[in-house]
């Protein structure tokens, strides 16, 4: 059975043009002590790693975080001091509001080449590409999760452009697993049959959702989301096969020139893949079991325009719902 721990990396949909550094962990490795060059793990279970000395008053220019998930979507927010400081209070810089921070969660300090994430020993920690760090110099394009809040950090010269492409990629990604949302698996069934390509939807759903959030929270059951998507894109061959979040408890993924049989047999192999694996977060193991269901796209439109829309409810009836 495959061990896998919410604090280790995932694989994260990169922005237009330039994503999350390259790493060198991969989805499906069982939980290992050794993270390679992003630092080692501590008794605690978070990497740490050695960052540039802080810059007093230093200033850097042409950086932001651009808010991606929760409160924060859309919300640009310009990083021009030595320090900020995150957390539930309302004395931080950066105020969440949320049971999940800490009343200080984390800092941001100046270095010579942008700002580090510092965790301030938080409860529930701090994610950098999830992967959950006590100290990380922050990298163009670096995914930050704290809470239920995420953003994208951005330190580019172009940064108005570099802001402007996330604000485009939130479009069509959903803010918290970074799969695809609901409106851009519509428009990419729509196109593909616009060609008159062959494909499939499968649509795959948490079994006792609700329940496992009231047993575990809601966090963990976040993070076991952003896990799950993880492991669904990592599990599709196919280039153009997409996985989108399309509710809270379900995701679906579009199989381009494939038929029923085929979605079928990889339904049947996800959910026996998703049974075997082990969900952690923290000292919890978290039961996940996936209910699927498939349909095929009629390749001639009726030219309805929410004819898509009919489509996803078809498959979430025969999820029974």
């Amino acid at each position: 059975m495959t061990a896998l721990r919410i604090s280790e990396l995932l694989a994260v949909q990169a922005s237009p043009e330039e994503g999350p550094r390259p790493v060198e962990s991969g989805l499906l490795d069982p939980v290992t002590t050794d993270p390679g060059e992003e630092g080692e793990i501590t008794e605690s279970g978070i990497a740490t790693i050695d960052a540039q000395s802080v810059v007093p008053g230093g200033r850097p220019q042409n950086i932001c975080l651009v808010g991606i998930h929760s409160d924060f979507v859309s919300r640009r927010i310009d990083l021009v001091n030595a320090l900020y400081t995150i957390g539930r209070a309302e004395t931080n810089d950066i105020v969440i509001p949320s049971h999940a921070v800490s009343r200080v969660h984390a800092r941001l300090v100046a270095t010579n080449s942008g700002y580090d994430l510092v965790d301030a020993d938080s409860t529930n920690g701090c994610f950098v590409n999830h992967r959950r760090l006590g100290r990380a110099p922050m990298v163009n394009g670096d995914l930050l999760v704290v809470g239920s809040a995420s953003f994208r950090y951005l330190a580019r010269e172009d940064l108005d452009q570099a802001v402007a492409e996330v604000l485009t990629h939130i479009t069509r990604t959903d803010g918290l697993t970074q799969a695809a949302n609901r409106n851009h698996l519509v428009s990419t069934v729509t196109e593909r049959q616009s060609r008159g390509l062959n494909q499939v939807v499968i649509a795959l759903r948490v079994e006792r959702f609700a329940a496992l959030e009231s047993k575990y929270s809601k966090l963990a059951l976040e993070r076991t989301l952003v896990l799950l998507a993880g492991l669904l894109k990592d599990r599709v061959r196919g280039v153009s096969d997409l996985v989108a979040r399309i509710g809270d408890d379900t995701f679906a993924i579009a199989l381009e020139g494939a038929l029923v049989h085929d979605g079928r047999r990889r339904a049947e192999t996800l959910q026996r893949h998703i049974a075997q694996s082990t969900f952690r977060y923290h000292d919890a193991v978290i039961p996940i079991s996936l209910e699927t269901a498939v349909v095929d796209v009629p390749i001639e439109s009726t030219g309805a325009t929410d004819e898509m829309e009919h489509l996803l409810a078809r498959l979430t009836a025969q999820l029974g719902g």
